[in-house]
């Protein structure tokens, strides 16, 4: 509308417009109310149209209707599918927020995490002494739910016959749940307390005999009587190893009384993470073995064996939680406390070992009063 009409329209509303103009502007006033009209009349059919959902009456041109409707039904399909996309993106960044949040405040911790993993290997290489700690992992699944895992490889020499994972859940920093444990335990294979030789060496030794040169075992030996460590060092240890660690390896089992057996990690040719506890507290510490530490346990000292099968058996005392979830409840009937007693009493008694060899350089153990019994556990042909 411009300004000349604009002041015409007003001079005409005061009666100020000469005769001529006043026809004028009354046509123009004319045209503007029928054109008002008209799209007033057209808005309301059009309206009247989509509220009832159904088309103009027979012989009327609804073009522009249609047209109107589809861009308005387009209109709410992409304004729904934006909003629809946004609340998306801000519940799912919300989860990550929230997820992220709770594992670092409630959840282990990077030290933790690497304390937890040790304990693991040191408590499955006492209940599963056939099996040695390959490696291990770690996954995060969010709201403070992560999982540490073990990885256990039961090898004779260079060669490995078995592979194992053990898979820890820890939630809110705790274990709770144990999910792939399918092996079977030391505790519960209790024939290795026996006083004297009473019975023949059994068929092990025979198939040693009957293997072909080159050939490699991991045997399992029950000894006829408990011995101290510099007693396997004397009389098995010198016997049969010539220097080559890689293809020889001892783990010895320990009686902690009467019907509980261990395996004890911290030993011989087997160098590991010591677990010790401090002298002015009963915390944990964990350390790394060293040159010094190693040499003793070569040594075959039986003081330091007695140190470290207490200070594995004080370790089983302070994750009584972790063990029930890696092994269920297999401490249920036993006291640590009397096991701990029993070796400051006794010191460590071995009743037992599993070795792996040559199989012609085990042959030299076969006429030893010590042994009850041997198994063949693996072997592997050269």
């Amino acid at each position: 509308m411009s300004n000349e009409f604009k002041e015409k329209l007003q001079r005409y509303k005061e009666g100020n417009l000469e005769r001529d103009e006043v026809v004028e502007i009354e046509a123009e006033i004319d045209k503007f109310v029928a054109m008002f009209e008209y799209l007033d009349r057209e808005d309301k059919e059009l309206i009247d149209e989509l509220k009832n959902q159904a088309p103009l009456e027979a012989g009327t041109d609804n073009s522009k209707a249609k047209r109107f409707k589809k861009r308005i039904n387009l209109k709410i399909f992409f304004l729904s599918i934006t909003y629809a996309f946004c609340v998306l993106i801000v519940l799912v960044f919300l989860y990550i927020c929230v997820s992220t949040i709770s594992t670092q405040m409630f959840g282990l911790g990077t030290n933790e995490i690497e304390e937890k993993t040790k304990i693991e290997a040191q408590l499955a290489q006492m209940f599963q002494p056939q099996y040695k700690s390959n490696g291990s992992g770690m996954s995060n699944q969010g709201f403070a739910q992560q999982y540490v895992s073990i990885y256990l490889n039961n090898s004779v020499g260079n060669t490995v016959i078995e592979q194992k994972k053990n898979n820890v859940k820890y939630s809110f920093g705790k274990p709770v749940d144990s999910g792939s444990y399918d092996g079977s335990l030391l505790i519960y294979d209790n024939p290795f307390f026996v006083s004297s030789r009473d019975i023949e060496v059994n068929s092990g030794f025979d198939i040693l005999e009957n293997a072909p040169k080159g050939t490699k075992v991991k045997v399992l030996i029950k000894f006829s009587k408990a011995l101290a460590p510099h007693e396997i060092k004397e009389y098995f240890i010198n016997n049969v190893y010539n220097g080559d660690s890689t293809q020889f390896d001892i783990a010895p089992i320990a009686s902690c009384g009467s019907d509980f057996v261990i395996g004890n990690p911290s030993y011989f040719m087997y160098t590991m993470d010591m677990s010790y506890y401090d002298n002015d507290s009963s915390e944990l510490k964990l350390q790394e073995s060293n040159d010094m530490m190693q040499a003793t346990f070569d040594k075959m000292d039986d003081q330091a064996h007695k140190e470290s099968l207490i200070s594995n058996l004080k370790l089983i005392q302070n994750n009584q939680k972790l063990l029930q979830v890696m092994y269920y409840n297999v401490l249920e009937d036993n006291s640590v406390d009397d096991m701990i007693q029993y070796v400051e009493d006794n010191g460590v008694e071995y009743v037992g070992m599993y070795i792996s060899a040559d199989s012609k350089v085990l042959l030299k153990l076969k006429d030893s009063d010590l042994i009850k019994d041997v198994k063949v556990e693996n072997i592997v042909l050269w």
